[in-house]
C-alpha cells in the first residue's frame, strides 16, 4: 500500500480519492494540459532522473521519495532535514520546453 494511504473497506484511498480515480484525474488534467499520458509510476521516475541531473542530493532525492535508507543508519537515523532545505534542494530543477528525459516534449 502506498505511504500516506488509507485503507477503507478493501479500497485504497490517496487524498480521498481511490487510486484508480487519481489516475483517471491525472489522466484528465494532462490531456487538458496538452500532455502525453503517464502514470503515477512514470512520473517517480521523471522525478528522480530530474533530481539526479540537476545535482539534488541522493539522500534528500531518496527523503523526497520517501524511500528508505536501508542499512545507511547515519542517514537514516541522523539525517534529518527541514521542509526548507529540501525545498532548496527542489528549487534546483529546472525544468525547459525542450526534449524531457524519456524523449518527449517536456514543458
Amino acid at each position: 500500500m502506498a505511504k500516506g494511504a488509507i485503507q477503507d473497506e478493501g479500497s485504497v484511498y490517496l487524498g480521498g480519492r481511490s487510486i484508480s480515480q487519481f489516475r483517471r484525474d491525472m489522466k484528465s488534467a494532462l490531456r487538458k494540459l496538452g500532455l502525453p499520458e503517464r502514470t503515477p509510476h512514470s512520473c517517480r521516475h521523471t522525478f528522480s532522473r530530474l533530481c539526479e541531473s540537476c545535482g539534488v542530493r541522493e539522500a534528500d532525492r531518496k527523503r523526497m521519495m520517501g524511500h528508505s535508507f536501508g542499512n545507511d543508519i547515519t542517514n537514516g537515523v541522523y539525517g534529518y532535514r527541514t521542509l526548507e532545505e529540501l525545498r532548496t534542494e527542489i528549487e534546483k530543477i529546472k525544468v525547459t520546453g525542450e526534449k524531457g528525459m524519456d524523449g518527449s516534449a517536456g514543458g
